[in-house]
């Protein structure tokens, strides 16, 4: 994950345009990135929600959006935890992935975000 040194945005290797920044996060549009492999973008979005969940001390927060239909109140954040696990899992173990120094040090100041939600999961 390389940054655009003057936004602070990664940006994708040998790109002369910059990518538009991340102002909402959806789930679904997150897990079709990863599945397609825009590895970057879904980066991007990766990086975003973490931020956010930080901002609001763990609560998803206006920006986080998630269509779980049939999914109870008490089940819902187990639930989106698991598919947010899934898929980091699938971008993280992706054959040649790797992240910047500057990505490294976003992830390392947000791990804790990752850790809950790998923690909320059904994943064990």
């Amino acid at each position: 994950m390389n940054t655009d040194t003057d936004t602070g945005v990664p940006a994708l290797s040998g790109e002369t345009a910059p990518l538009p920044a991340v102002t909402l996060f959806n789930l679904e549009q997150f897990e079709w990135r990863v599945h397609t492999e825009q590895t970057e973008l879904a980066c991007r979005e990766l990086v975003f929600l973490l931020g956010e969940l930080d901002r609001h001390y763990g609560l998803w927060g206006d920006a986080f959006r998630a269509f779980a239909p049939g999914q109870t109140p008490a089940g819902l954040n187990r639930h989106l935890c698991t598919r947010l696990a899934g898929a980091i899992t699938t971008l993280f173990s992706r054959p040649g992935f790797s992240i910047s120094d500057t990505g490294y040090v976003q992830l390392m100041n947000l791990h804790r975000w990752l850790a809950l939600i790998f923690a909320v999961s059904s994943y064990r």
